[in-house]
């Protein structure tokens, strides 16, 4: 038996779903160990979180910090949400999610085996899933797979390298996200706060006096001229992905071996379609103020249409969501409240 302290290694554990990720686990009362670029530490007062801080530029050394935390540590399980996460080809260059993304998630496969730990939970995207229009109602884990982004597409590589590795030893859960939103109460990173998603862009603009004409630009499918079909999405509360996600984990723990599991690889999602414009709607209500948008036409890599069928991960693991979209529009609203006054 070690005598070294019980840790889960969280990667990308100072983002926004990382957070919440770290969060439950702590309020468990699991010792977590977070791995991240930021250095943005808000648990640094907290004995039961240790934060270490990497440059993806720099993978020896990167290497040499995972190996002080294998030897500090009895690492019982690792979550990998780390990587570069906007899903577009436009403002970020492909490259970099091939260098952030794939080339560190093969680093932990191989840290993992050196050290022989299993146990890995990784943070995958229903962006995988095709964004071909003809799209069916909701989405099981075996529809067609084809990533129209190098987000995506390295998404869908770490999938597929998982399955290999599962044979050399290490158990994983993937779990594909849909669109999460929402934060909890205690929430006030301010990352979330200058984020360029369309909830942060949206509520900024009706919270902060240099945003008031910030006109938001949707993607749409022309039906009409000067009319749009706005998508229908699934949108997910964070602390209802975090649940997903430590529920996955600790399967995996008190499960010796996960070859009885129909897949690996599942949903997690609401099963409740909503529009962007739906959404916006929420917000305003929320907010108290209209927010102005209008359209403009989709890209290649977005989907007219993107809801969740969670059959298999509340079959397997026993998870449903809980949260509707209002009760995380009004959990972004307080937030967004927090952080501006800061």
């Amino acid at each position: 038996m070690s005598d070294r302290e019980k840790t889960v290694v969280v990667f990308g554990g100072a983002g926004y779903i990382g957070w919440h990720v770290v969060n439950q686990l702590v309020v468990a009362g699991q010792h977590c160990t977070i791995v991240d670029t930021s250095d943005e530490n808000c648990w640094e007062d907290n004995p039961n979180v240790e934060h270490y801080q990497v440059c993806v530029k720099d993978l020896e050394d990167y290497r040499l910090q995972l190996s002080e935390i294998a030897s500090t540590y009895d690492v019982i399980g690792v979550i990998n949400l780390a990587g570069a996460t906007r899903n577009d080809n436009v403002n970020n260059p492909p490259n970099q999610y091939y260098s952030n993304n794939l080339a560190t998630n093969i680093m932990i496969l191989e840290w993992m085996l050196e050290n022989n730990l299993n146990n890995l939970v990784f943070a995958s995207s229903a962006s995988v899933y095709s964004s071909a229009p003809t799209r069916k109602e909701f989405i099981t884990e075996c529809d067609p797979l084809v990533p129209r982004s190098a987000y995506s597409m390295t998404k869908l590589m770490t999938e597929m390298m998982l399955v290999d590795y599962k044979q050399m030893g290490i158990k994983s859960l993937t779990l594909r996200y849909f669109n999460v939103v929402g934060c909890d109460e205690n929430y006030s990173n301010t990352g979330l706060y200058k984020k360029e998603s369309l909830s942060s862009r949206a509520l900024r603009q009706v919270l902060d006096p240099k945003d008031l004409n910030d006109t938001l630009m949707l993607c749409g499918y022309p039906k009409d001229i000067n009319q749009y079909t706005p998508p229908v999405l699934d949108f997910v509360d964070v602390r209802d992905t975090a649940a997903a996600t430590v529920t996955a984990l600790q399967h995996l723990i008190d499960t010796p071996n996960v070859n009885h599991l129909f897949h690996s690889v599942m949903n997690v999602g609401t099963e409740r379609g909503t529009s962007l414009t739906r959404l916006l709607d929420i917000y305003s209500k929320a907010a108290g103020q209209e927010i102005k948008y209008t359209f403009r036409n989709a890209y290649k890599y977005e989907t007219p249409r993107c809801v969740s069928n969670c059959n298999l991960i509340r079959n397997k693991l026993g998870f449903q969501s809980t949260y509707t979209v209002e009760e995380s529009a009004k959990s972004m609203i307080e937030y967004m409240k927090r952080v501006a006054s800061l």
